[in-house]
């Protein structure tokens, strides 16, 4: 690259301060006097970036219909069974005000369930039709947002436009993104991504009208903050970062080319931006003790969480440009977790990778303001999922909103390439979103082929609890029982901390009604439940195991048998610390004091059930109990009880 191109680079990325960038654009129009017909075509000309983008949304609605029959997943049941209730105007109410899935419940995401509440749970398409559809709309928005930062960075005009169409048609196409929309649940991802892009368009397009009309500017800024902040985090809590990005987008693109700032706007930004960021740290900060207690249920600490969330964010970025369709999914609970700068040796160089990143983004803000945006976004957008919060430690749906800033920057770099290379990088950039197509084509097909999906997925993940279950219930679908019970205690035998296999295979035991095959595993699983991992898949099967029970499938199976299941769970440390697992456990237990009609028991359970997670179903169960057996005036007094007890919500209240 010549002098000359560098400059014209240089020049370009940072745009022309004060007016917007390049003024190409308007060099473009049709001067007086020319041919008949010219500015026809160069109408024809800027409509064409918006036609190619209807053509991508068409085709990326069609990619992810591949993946439609996928089903549901493993968190849709327990975050929307609750849509079964749902007859009239106070459930829905009650559904939409109940969830448990977030510290604000995310009413908002799930009101957006509502209008499906008909198809649970016999048509998960209808779900992923209205997840396809929000994809869709960010994807737009996505467009909206990167167009004004491009008419910044790279110039005013087609240029812009074209540079906007291609940053949502690589976002709309990365398949990292599929389990986000092909995971009906993680509609409550996209939906907030929907607000927080919404409201940094605003953002935007206020902060730029700043400059001729500050009141306007001011009441756009504000309400796109403020409004999407709110919206964004009733959907999903991290919606909060929408400050935080706001705050990325003034440091990198907007301040580097020239947007007004007097002392009014750096009050502003202090008070509507700093200040959000500011209080979400000291919250977080503030619930240390909280979290450090809620690592008891995990495998790792808070500190090998921060040391692998290093490598994991590098495999993020990895499978986000260059993805590979098999490796994609749901079935990450076998990630290596770092437990030292030097197991694995990678951990050591990922975070240098890091630090390195950071100084590079941070020293080219002389020459162009993009690689601080994709980095700096990317960073801010994982803070919160990928730091010191309690969660498992690899999700793909987490690079929903992170991807954005990367995507768009990296259009923008490729919109301002000296002139001798711009059709080598239109000609790459084409390519490029060829191949994310293709691979968009593989990750949904394969999502929409449940049966080769779990067999490729086992063999990618082979120490993946959630990948053998899968293909566990493939073979129980297909009639292939003994080979999903070889199945699943070979990989006992390998991973026995993986409770929920253990428990499944009696459970499957129990189905088929093969005694000996449950007496043979139970002493190991037995062994095992004293500290093995937490899974839900365990008092999922114990429930199982009460139920076909209950209906003469496994006679054999007895009482005691059941409870030692249970108890041994309940001598687990990582099940005691899960307010969630406990509540379900005791819940068992008084299933079993009830079949025998023990009173005493059932009640017992049932209070203690009430004490790990006070909620009014199990308050109203004790009160039925007792009515059942005829003490309506304890019942009585326990209705009174839990009325003292019960929430403030007046709608929770009247279930």
């Amino acid at each position: 690259m010549s002098r000359e191109d560098l400059r014209e680079f240089v020049v370009a990325t940072r745009g022309a301060p004060g007016d917007g960038g390049f003024s190409r654009g308007d060099a473009e129009r049709r001067p007086s006097g020319s041919p008949p017909g010219q500015g026809l075509r160069l109408s024809w000309a800027a409509l064409l970036p918006g036609v190619v983008l209807w053509g991508v949304f068409v085709l990326c609605y069609w990619l992810y219909s591949l993946g439609f029959p996928s089903g549901f997943q493993f968190d849709d049941t327990h975050n929307l069974e609750g849509l079964k209730g749902v007859e009239d105007a106070l459930s829905a109410w009650a559904f939409l005000l109940g969830g448990d899935a977030g510290w604000l419940g995310r009413p908002i995401a799930l009101a957006s369930f509502l209008p499906q509440a008909s198809s649970w749970p016999d048509s998960p398409t209808d779900f992923l039709r209205v997840n396809g559809l929000v994809h869709l709309l960010n994807g737009a928005l996505v467009a909206w947002l990167t167009l004004r930062l491009a008419r910044r960075a790279t110039g005013a005009g087609s240029r812009a436009e074209w540079t906007a169409s291609l940053a949502a048609a690589v976002w709309l196409s990365l398949p990292i993104l599929a389990s986000t929309s092909l995971s009906a649940v993680q509609r409550m991802t996209s939906l907030a991504a929907t607000f927080v892009l919404a409201g940094l368009v605003l953002y935007v397009v206020g902060r730029e009208r700043y400059a001729t009309r500050p009141l306007n500017g001011l009441a756009l800024m504000t309400s796109g903050v403020a409004g999407g902040v709110v919206l964004a985090t009733l959907t999903k809590e991290n919606g909060a970062l929408l400050p935080a990005y706001a705050l990325v987008l003034e440091y990198t693109v907007l301040r580097a080319t020239g947007v007004a700032t007097d002392r009014r706007m750096r009050r502003w930004v202090a008070l509507v931006l700093w200040l959000p960021v500011v209080f979400l740290v000291a919250a977080i900060a503030a619930r240390i003790p909280d979290l450090t207690r809620s690592y008891e249920i995990r495998d790792f600490s808070a500190g090998e969480r921060l040391l692998t969330q290093a490598r994991a964010l590098w495999w993020y970025v990895y499978q986000m440009f260059l993805p590979r369709a098999a490796q994609l999914g749901p079935f990450h609970d076998d990630y290596v977790v770092s437990t030292g700068l030097l197991s694995p040796a990678t951990t050591l160089v990922s975070i240098a990778a890091w630090c390195a990143a950071v100084v590079v983004a941070y020293r080219s803000r002389r020459w162009s303001p993009l690689p601080g945006l994709a980095v700096s976004w990317f960073l801010v957008g994982h803070s919160l999922e990928s730091t010191v919060l309690p969660l498992e430690l690899v999700f793909e749906h987490r690079n929903y909103l992170p991807s954005v800033g990367p995507v768009a920057a990296l259009a923008m770099l490729a919109a301002v390439v000296p002139r001798p290379y711009q059709r080598l990088a239109r000609f790459g950039a084409g390519a490029y979103l060829a191949v994310l197509a293709l691979a968009l084509h593989s990750t949904t097909s394969l999502w929409g082929d449940r049966a080769l999906w779990a067999h490729l997925q086992h063999a990618e993940h082979p120490d993946s609890e959630r990948a053998v279950q899968l293909l566990v219930q493939q073979n129980v679908k297909s009639g292939h029982t003994g080979e999903a019970l070889a199945l699943l205690s070979s990989s006992f035998d390998r991973n026995p901390r993986q409770l929920g296999l253990g428990y499944q295979r009696l459970q499957l035991a129990c189905a088929i009604d093969d005694q000996d095959a449950y007496e043979t595993r139970e002493p190991s699983v037995l062994a095992a439940a004293v500290d093995g991992r937490l899974s839900s898949s365990t008092t999922f099967a114990i429930r199982e195991l009460i139920r076909l029970r209950e209906e003469g499938t496994c006679a054999w199976l007895s009482r005691d048998q059941v409870e030692r299941l249970t108890d041994r769970l309940l001598a687990n440390p990582r099940y005691l610390a899960s307010r969630e697992a406990t509540h379900y456990l005791h819940h068992i237990k008084a299933r079993i004091y009830e079949l025998e009609g023990n009173l005493d028991g059932t009640v017992t359970q049932l209070e203690a059930a009430y004490t790990a997670r006070p909620n009014l179903e199990t308050g109203l169960m004790m009160a039925g109990v007792l009515t059942s057996a005829g003490l309506y005036a304890d019942a009585l007094e326990r209705l009174e009880w839990l009325q003292t007890d019960a929430p403030a919500n007046p709608i929770l209240r009247l279930q």
